[in-house]
């Protein structure tokens, strides 16, 4: 297939996307690895792993938990399918399920200490691997670097209704 200059460089910007994300999640697995004993991304099947990050998202707009039809409704899934996967992740000790306050009825899905405490190591190794990086540049390039995945964000965040 033939591609004119804009396709050829659109591949090659999500080539290089895909090979930065890549290579800081190992650099940052590594870290984890090394003072936590555990990776949860080599640990748990990849939509498990995007249920956590997406519960993780969710509390932190209400920590109180989140619904399980919004925690399916953010990943594109069904309510039933959601709660299967929230029964493995709960039984492997890294969320748990709480009544909500409001209603009894309603089942709310947070992360345990177990898996906050794993994913704080995460968050200090991604810093400090960003940082890392960004020492490599001229002082600008930080803030050009977060303005252009701002905007990305938010164009994508939009097409997708989020």
């Amino acid at each position: 297939m033939e591609w004119n200059e804009a396709q050829n460089m659109a591949w090659r910007i999500w080539i290089k996307q895909e090979t930065v994300s890549r290579l800081i999640r190992t650099m940052v697995d590594e870290e984890v690895k090394a003072r936590s004993g555990v990776v949860l991304a080599a640990k748990l099947p990849g939509r498990q792993h995007d249920m956590l990050i997406t519960v993780r998202r969710l509390c932190q707009e209400c920590p109180e938990g989140t619904p399980l039809k919004d925690l399916a409704r953010h990943m594109s899934i069904t309510p039933p399918t959601a709660s299967i996967m929230v029964e493995s992740l709960v039984k492997q000790g890294f969320l748990e399920r709480l009544s909500s306050r409001e209603d009894r009825r309603v089942k709310l899905i947070r992360l345990t200490p177990k898996a906050e405490s794993i994913y704080h190591t995460g968050d200090v190794a991604v810093v400090n691997k960003i940082l890392e990086l960004a020492a490599s540049f001229d002082s600008s390039f930080f803030g050009q670097w977060h303005d252009i995945v701002d905007r990305l964000e938010k164009c994508m965040c939009a097409r997708v209704g989020r």
